[in-house]
C-alpha cells in the first residue's frame, strides 16, 4: 500500500514538473505577407529589411535581413517588445537560414533581452540570451530554440530580436528568418481524472 501511494505521489510530481511552450506572444511571427509588427533593432540602421515569398515550412513568406555595416557588427535585426512576468519561465525559437554564395561571413540567432519597462527602453542587465547560432550557409532552413529561461526580478518586458551579425567584412551579409516564437511556458498538471489523455 505504501509503495503504491509513493508511486502515485511521484507520478503526480513528475507530471507537474514537465513544461511546454505555450501560446506564441509575437505579432506576425511567420511573416506571412509582410513585416508588420516588427521594427528595426538599431539606430542608425545599417541594414535593410525585406519580405519575400520563400517560407521555411511551405507557407507564404519570410523576413530577409541584410547587414550593410562597413565592418563587423555584434548583431542587427528585427525586434518586438513583449510584456513578461518576473519569475516566469519563457522559451523562444525560430527557423533560420543563411543563403550560400556570400562573400561575407556571419551568424544569425533569436535573442531575448530582459527589460525594466514596457517600452523596452531600459535594460536591467540580463541578456541578451540567444538560441544557438546558425553560422554555416545552408540551402535549407534550420530550427534554433532556447527553452525554459526565467525572467529575472525587475523584468517587465522582453525585447525579442532576430539578429544578423557579421564578422569584419565590407560586403553585405544576408540572413533569413521565419516562424519565430516567444511564449510563456505552461505546466502539465493533468491528473487524468476525466479519463482523457488529450493533453
Amino acid at each position: 500500500m505504501k509503495t503504491g501511494v509513493l508511486c502515485t505521489i511521484a507520478l503526480s510530481l513528475c507530471a507537474l514538473s514537465v513544461s511546454a511552450q505555450g501560446v506564441n506572444l509575437l505579432t506576425n511571427p511567420g511573416f506571412d505577407t509582410n513585416l508588420d509588427g516588427w521594427t528595426s533593432g538599431n539606430s542608425p540602421v545599417d541594414a535593410t529589411f525585406g519580405w519575400q515569398a520563400e517560407d521555411a515550412t511551405g507557407g507564404s513568406g519570410s523576413a530577409l535581413i541584410t547587414n550593410t555595416t562597413p565592418s563587423g557588427s555584434n548583431g542587427i535585426g528585427l525586434k518586438q517588445c513583449i510584456p513578461v512576468t518576473a519569475g516566469r519561465s519563457y522559451s523562444w525559437s525560430g527557423m533560420l537560414r543563411i543563403p550560400p554564395g556570400q562573400a561575407a561571413v556571419g551568424w544569425t540567432s533569436v535573442n531575448v533581452h530582459w527589460m525594466g519597462d514596457l517600452l523596452c527602453a531600459g535594460s536591467i542587465g540580463y541578456g541578451p540570451i540567444a538560441t544557438s547560432s546558425l553560422e554555416d550557409p545552408l540551402t535549407t532552413w534550420s530550427f534554433r530554440e532556447k527553452i525554459g529561461e526565467i525572467a529575472p526580478i525587475g523584468a517587465v518586458a522582453a525585447r525579442v530580436y532576430v539578429l544578423n551579425g557579421k564578422y569584419d567584412d565590407p560586403d553585405d551579409f544576408v540572413t533569413m528568418a521565419d516562424d519565430v516564437s516567444f511564449s510563456a511556458d505552461t505546466i502539465f498538471s493533468d491528473g487524468f481524472e476525466d479519463g482523457s489523455t488529450d493533453a
